[in-house]
């Protein structure tokens, strides 16, 4: 074993007090040889060379109706279609889309996205969720869980807009909004280890 601490013993009792309710410290990490660290590596895989990871979770912002729904419906079409950003290389996958800011303004982006790039939405592999709820851990499994139950592995996952999904009350809560994160995060779990890119 390359790790100096065996955390074997401390997770497994930490998962009994946490089944009892009773209140628990996170368990220390193993500390790891250099070498054990290192292999720990793995080398990233790109939906778009160099901007958009699989598996990852990914932030576009910028000022309210400055064109990041434009954006994001652009790049799921070139994944959706596998078509090439310029000369940067673009892996075709399914796309899913959580319209939880303005479903009906999508809908006629998406019909102006079709027809500018000559596709026909019935060979368009994006599916959409119009609607919004606020994305909890207990949610965010849910909706992995019903992903997955397609049984079609998805290459990216568009949420538009973090306000849409955001279960906190506070924005600029670096509490919260970590949580947020790590709810979104959930969904890289999803058949076909998908990147999250949140508006």
């Amino acid at each position: 074993m390359d790790g100096f601490v065996d955390m074997s013993a401390a997770k497994a009792a930490a998962a009994k007090q946490k089944a009892n309710g009773a209140d628990f410290e996170k368990p220390i990490p193993p500390l790891l040889s250099a070498a054990a660290f290192m292999a720990t590596f793995t080398n990233p895989n790109y939906l778009i060379d160099g901007i958009i990871q699989r598996g990852r979770v990914h932030a576009l912002t910028s000022m309210t109706g400055h064109g990041k729904t434009a954006l994001a419906l652009f790049l799921a079409c070139l994944i959706a279609t596998g078509r090439n950003l310029g000369n940067i290389e673009v892996v075709q996958g399914d796309v899913v889309f959580l319209a939880g800011e303005n479903p009906d303004d999508l809908c006629g982006r998406f019909h102006a996205a079709c027809q500018f790039y000559n596709v026909d939405p019935a060979d368009l592999p994006i599916r959409v969720m119009p609607g919004n709820f606020p994305m909890t851990g207990e949610t965010a499994e849910t909706l992995r869980q019903q992903l997955d139950a397609t049984e079609r592995p998805i290459a990216l996952i568009i949420g538009d807009s973090a306000a849409a999904y955001f279960p906190g009350d506070d924005e600029n809560h670096n509490v919260q909004m970590g949580a947020f994160a790590r709810n979104l995060r959930v969904l890289t779990g999803c058949t076909g280890n998908p990147a999250v890119l949140i508006l």
